[in-house]
């Protein structure tokens, strides 16, 4: 296990950015695609909204991308608690996904 000390939320946020779009990027150099599993809560959401923005959003081939939810809450998705209406909001209405 890798801890990572950051001295802020914001460069945590940027560091988790940086380094899943430089994984996600390596990986599609030698794959068709690439399996991106997503974490609930309202911890990785940052994180999430990161990712839709530049430089991120641009330098992701959102195409080859396939998203998994590691869990979900048995709720609709326009719930507050759904993890689903969470990265819709903050990841899916932003990346071009098909």
């Amino acid at each position: 296990m890798r801890i990572i000390r950051a001295s802020s939320k914001d460069t945590l946020i940027e560091f988790a950015a940086l380094r899943i779009t430089r994984i996600i990027v390596a990986t599609l150099e030698h794959n068709a695609r690439f399996s991106l599993v997503l974490a609930g809560g309202s911890t990785p959401r940052p994180v999430y909204e990161r990712l839709a923005e530049e430089p991120y959003v641009g330098a992701i081939d959102w195409e080859r991308v396939y998203i998994f939810f590691g869990d979900e809450r048995t709720v609709p998705p326009d719930h507050p608690d759904s993890n689903y209406g969470m990265a819709k909001a903050a990841l899916f209405d932003h990346v071009p996904i098909p």
